[in-house]
């Protein structure tokens, strides 16, 4: 443990005993109770019976009576920076120490505003210089405001570029064409990077043949369900169009509210991802900042006060000429989860995140990530298979479930300990009691209390 951790950890014994703990292993199997783990040298060593598992000599025991042990988090689509007003802002800091302090253990940030800061935050988490989830840092491949990638070989230097850099994910925006994407998919894969994509100028029938991993945003914004001379403004090489953009989206949300969610046309779209074998990523708490006349989702006490006071006034104008954004209706919402849904049922890999870089500045990192899993089993999925979208199966797409994920010997001790049973009341998630990172027991309330009121700022 460094200097630099040291004010946000509760436990650090050499041997640590977890005793009659209930435990949900995060494969979807129910609950467990009675259980005993031992933690030695950042993994798990051990996982049985209480009363059957030998606790070493010398080892920290620490009573879970009450309470539940979970997988550390795995979210796929989270981000290291916020909107504020017309700018956009640095949580480089705060954002990790927020993730950390809901249980989130790793993530993949989908795209960066700032690439350099992006890559020394998750330097500094490596060393020890400061404390935040394992990260998979994603490049954006086409951004509003940046430079069109229009051809292959603008694309491959690019993307060389900023790999060797060290980014380990590519994400694919609304306005990349499907020649840049096509070259995106195969310098990436040829490296062994995953490609995924918020999706417009491509349908995700087009990105699913072409090779794409995974796809953003559930079902909210598929341009398959808008026709093609609707949906893709053509856009001259070079330029940028940001009215379009938001047109575009504007337009893939026009399509999600005509769709039948258990309609053929959604069933082709989801067979063919599946087939394809292409994973959704589900951004629950994005999409519900956009439904009008909901209570603020938690969390905002975190903000700057200045960002708070744009939030409210950026809440105080959706759906009005002086919006900046979409609305979107609750109806909406309500099929893309039960499009996610029927996705994970027909064999496809779903996966969790929660964008907390929308434009209203609401929905904010580690409060957002209990939120998910809440609104997904609002919306028909178990408390069980919430937990499992949101740990085991971002560690397969990662290819980490050998090390994380779930609760095994010989695991990484990525540990979240909540009070209540998240199996039977989701909210219990929020409980957060400690959350080990290989081994190390981090502080919720000191994670939050040192970045409070200065989210935005740091």
């Amino acid at each position: 443990m460094t200097e630099a951790m040291r004010p946000y950890v509760s436990e650090d014994a050499p041997v640590i005993a977890l005793v009659h703990a209930r435990v949900i292993d995060g494969t979807g199997a129910p609950a467990q109770e009675g259980r005993t783990l031992i933690l030695r040298d950042g993994n798990i060593e051990a996982v049985g019976n209480d009363g059957e598992v030998d606790i070493p000599p010398g080892a920290k025991i620490i009573d879970l009576t009450g309470k539940t042990v979970l997988p550390g988090l795995v979210h796929l689509h989270e981000h290291l920076w916020m909107f504020g007003g017309n700018a956009v802002l640095g949580a480089s800091d705060s954002y990790p120490r927020l993730y950390l302090a809901a249980g989130v253990t790793s993530i993949r940030t989908a795209g960066s505003y700032n690439p350099y800061v992006d890559l020394r935050a998750r330097e500094r988490i490596e060393k020890g210089e400061a404390v935040g989830p394992w990260m998979d840092l994603s490049i954006y491949l086409d951004l509003f405001g940046a430079p069109r990638l229009n051809d292959a070989e603008s694309t491959r230097k690019y993307l060389d570029f900023w790999l060797d850099s060290g980014f380990t994910s590519v994400k694919a925006y609304g306005y990349t064409n499907r020649v840049a994407l096509e070259a995106a998919i195969a310098l990436a894969h040829a490296q062994g990077v995953k490609v995924t994509g918020h999706l417009c100028m491509v349908s995700y029938r087009e990105a699913a043949e072409l090779g794409i991993d995974d796809i953003e945003h559930g079902f909210a914004m598929v341009p398959d369900f808008v026709s093609a001379q609707s949906a893709r403004k053509t856009v001259p090489a070079g330029t940028v169009d940001v009215k379009a953009e938001r047109d575009c989206g504007e337009r893939a949300l026009a399509g999600l509210a005509k769709v039948d969610p258990r309609g053929r046309e959604a069933r082709a779209l989801i067979d063919t991802l599946v087939a394809r074998n292409v994973a959704v990523t589900s951004t629950l708490p994005a999409l519900e900042d956009l439904v009008r006349d909901i209570p603020p989702q938690t969390g905002i006490d975190m903000l700057a006060p200045q960002i708070q006071e744009y939030h409210r006034a950026y809440r105080a104008r959706m759906g009005t000429p002086a919006g900046q954004a979409p609305v979107l209706p609750a109806e909406s919402l309500r099929k893309t989860a039960v499009m996610e849904r029927q996705f994970m049922k027909a064999g496809g890999l779903l996966v969790a995140g929660t964008d907390p870089a929308v434009p209203s500045a609401g929905v904010v990192a580690g409060y957002s990530n209990a939120r998910q899993l809440e609104l997904m089993v609002e919306f028909g999925f178990t408390p069980l298979e919430a937990i499992r979208v949101s740990t085991f199966n971002g560690a397969i797409y990662l290819g980490r479930d050998k090390r994380i994920g779930s609760i095994a010997p010989n695991k990484q001790a990525d540990l979240l300990v909540v009070s209540g049973d998240p199996s039977k009341i989701i909210s219990d998630i929020r409980n957060v009691v400690v959350v080990f990172k290989q081994g190390i027991g981090y502080d919720p309330a000191k994670l939050r209390n040192s970045v409070r009121g200065k989210v935005g700022l740091m």
